[in-house]
C-alpha cells in the first residue's frame, strides 16, 4: 500500500507578524479610538454652545427688528431684509402680522411659504420666541449636504401682541460651516497628536520590550546551537531584568551540566581504557598460563628424550666415518637442537627467569648490543644510522633482559628491510621516561598485522624462520620494568619500535 507524504516547506507557511508590528498596531488603533471619542465629544459640546449662543442671537436681533418696526407702526409695508440681519445673521425670509394674525406682508429669498396663523398663535402665547430649528445634528452636518440648516423666530411687534408679530427665518450654514472646520482641525489634531503617542509609545516599547526580547531570541538560538556562553545584560524594567537574570542562571547552569558531563565523559573513557588494558591483561595472563602448562608438559616429557637423543646422536656422530652416514646424523642432530630451542623459548616466555632489575644506563647497552651484533656479522650489509648519546638517566631493568630485547628487535628490523637495508637507532628522554627507537625502511604493515603483533606464535615471517614468540617474550620483560613498547607502522612506510623505560626515581601519573 502507497503513502504519500507530505513534504513540510518552511517557505510555504505565512510569517507571523511580529511583536513590534503587533505593539505598533495596537498602539494606533488605542489611540486612534480614544482621541477620536475624545474629539467628538469636543465636538459634541462646541456644536451645542455654538448653535445655544447662536440662537439667543437670533432672537435678540429679532427682538430689536420688532421693537423698531413697532415705532414705525406701520405694518404693511414690505421692504428688504435689513441689511445687518440679512449680512451677519443670514436672514432668507421674513413674515409681518397684524393684531389679528393675518399676513400683511412678506419678503422671502427662498420661496418658503409663511408659517400658519394657529401654529403662530400658540408660539405667542407660550411666549417661546424660538418656532422651529431644522438642524441635522453632528453626523448629518457631515454626510448629508442637502439639508440646509434653519432656524424661525417669531416675536409680538409691539407690547403683548397690539400691532401684530413679525417671523424670520434665518440660515445656520455659518454656524455648520464653523463646525465644520472645527471639526477638520480636530482630526487634524488627533491624527497628529496620535502619530506622535503611538512613534513615542512604540519607542518606549521597542527599547523596553521589543529590543530585549529580540536579545533573548537571538541568545536561544545560540544556546540551542551549542554557543553557552551566551548571557544577556540585566537591565530595564523589573520584569525584563529578572528574565534576563534567569536566563542567565539557566546557561550558567547549563555550562556547570555540561562541564559534569564531560568530566564523566572523561572518567567512562578513562574507566574504559582501564577495563580494555585490564582485559588485554587478563588474556595475556590467559595465555602465558596455557603456554606454562604446556611448556611445563614438553619440559617433562620432550626434554628427557630430546637430552639424551642428543647424546646419542653426538656418540653416533664420532663413532661414524666421513660420508653420507656423518652427514646424516648432523643433520639429525641439527633438527633435534632446533625442537630444544623451541622447548627453551616456550619456558622463556610461559616463566622468564629471575631478572636482577638494577639500574642501568640505556645507551651504553645499545651500544654494546650493537657492538656484538656486528662483531658476529648479524647486521652485515645493513647501514646502520644512529648517533651516540651520553649522560642518559638510569632505567631500573634487567642488563641481560634489555640486551634480549634490543638483539630481538634490531634483528627484526634487519629482517623487514628490502633492498638497501637501512636501521635508524635512536633514543630521547621524555616526560619521566627514556624512549629507545628502532627503525627501519621496510614495507611497513598494515593495521590487522600491528593489532596481532605481540600475539604468541603469530609471525609474518616464513616457515621455519620464525616461532612467533620474540615480540612477545620482548613486551613482557619491558611491562616487568614498568615500561612498554609502541609501534608505529603504515604499509609501504617502515616501521618503528619504540622502548619505553620509566626513569629511576621519576614519579607517575
Amino acid at each position: 500500500m502507497m503513502t504519500t507524504r507530505r513534504i513540510h516547506n518552511p517557505s510555504s507557511v505565512k510569517r507571523r507578524p511580529g511583536l513590534h508590528q503587533e505593539i505598533l498596531l495596537t498602539l494606533v488603533l488605542l489611540l486612534g479610538a480614544a482621541l477620536l471619542f475624545g474629539g467628538v465629544l469636543f465636538l459634541r459640546f462646541a456644536e451645542q454652545s455654538l448653535l445655544n449662543s447662536h440662537l439667543q442671537l437670533l432672537i435678540q436681533a429679532t427682538q430689536g427688528s420688532a421693537r423698531d418696526m413697532a415705532r414705525v407702526n406701520d405694518l404693511s409695508i414690505t421692504q428688504p431684509l435689513p441689511p445687518q440681519l440679512q449680512a451677519e445673521l443670514a436672514a432668507r425670509s421674513w413674515w409681518i402680522y397684524d393684531r389679528d394674525l393675518h399676513l400683511v406682508g412678506a419678503v422671502s429669498q427662498d420661496g418658503n411659504e409663511p408659517i400658519s396663523p394657529t401654529r403662530l398663535r400658540g408660539l405667542l402665547q407660550l411666549r417661546d420666541n424660538l418656532l422651529e430649528v431644522d438642524w441635522p445634528g453632528l453626523l448629518g452636518l457631515v454626510w448629508s449636504d442637502e439639508t440646509r440648516p434653519n432656524a424661525i423666530v417669531a416675536v409680538p411687534v409691539g407690547a403683548t401682541q397690539q400691532q401684530g408679530a413679525l417671523v424670520i427665518r434665518y440660515s445656520l450654514e455659518p454656524i455648520r460651516g464653523r463646525l465644520l472646520d472645527a471639526m477638520a482641525w480636530v482630526l487634524v489634531y488627533a491624527l497628529g497628536y496620535g502619530l506622535v503617542l503611538a512613534a513615542s509609545g512604540y519607542l518606549l516599547l521597542r527599547r523596553n520590550v521589543i529590543q530585549p526580547v529580540k536579545s533573548l531570541l537571538l541568545a536561544t538560538e545560540r544556546v540551542s546551537s551549542g554557543d553557552l556562553e551566551a548571557s544577556l545584560p540585566e537591565q530595564g524594567p523589573a520584569e525584563i531584568a529578572d528574565l534576563a537574570a534567569s536566563f542567565n542562571s539557566m546557561t550558567t547552569a547549563l555550562r556547570h551540566s555540561r562541564k559534569q558531563t564531560e568530566e564523566h565523559i572523561t572518567s567512562l573513557s578513562e574507566t574504559n581504557a582501564a577495563l580494555e588494558k585490564a582485559q588485554d591483561e587478563l588474556v595475556r595472563s590467559e595465555k602465558l598460563a596455557t603456554v606454562g602448562h604446556l611448556a611445563a608438559g614438553m619440559a617433562h616429557e620432550i626434554g628427557n628424550p630430546l637430552g639424551a637423543l642428543i647424546g646419542y646422536l653426538a656418540l653416533l656422530q664420532n663413532e661414524l666415518p666421513d660420508g653420507a652416514e656423518q652427514d646424516l646424523s648432523r643433520h639429525a642432530a641439527g633438527e633435534a637442537e632446533r625442537i630444544d630451542r623451541l622447548v627453551r623459548d616456550l619456558l622463556d616466555y610461559a616463566s622468564p627467569g629471575q631478572a636482577d632489575p638494577h639500574p642501568v644506563e640505556p645507551w651504553k647497552v645499545v651500544d654494546e648490543t650493537i657492538d656484538m651484533l656486528q662483531a658476529q656479522g648479524a647486521l652485515k650489509g645493513v647501514t646502520l644510522v644512529y648517533d651516540p648519546q651520553e649522560d642518559f638517566p638510569l632505567v631500573a631493568i634487567d642488563r641481560h633482559k634489555l640486551t634480549q630485547v634490543l638483539v630481538n628487535l634490531l634483528l627484526n628490523a634487519r629482517d623487514a628491510c628490502g633492498e638497501n637495508p637501512q636501521v635508524r637507532v635512536f633514543g630521547r628522554v621524555g616526560e619521566g621516561q627514556v624512549i629507545l627507537g628502532i627503525e627501519d625502511n621496510g614495507e611497513g604493515m598494515t593495521p590487522d598485522v600491528r593489532q596481532q603483533l605481540f600475539e604468541p606464535f603469530f609471525t609474518t615471517k616464513p616457515p621455519g624462520q620464525g616461532r612467533g614468540l620474540g615480540l612477545a617474550v620482548c613486551q613482557r620483560v619491558v611491562a616487568e620494568a614498568g615500561g612498554r613498547i609502541t609501534v608505529d607502522a603504515n604499509p609501504g612506510a617502515g616501521s618503528r619500535f619504540s622502548v619505553l623505560l620509566p626513569i629511576v626515581g621519576a614519579k607517575h601519573g
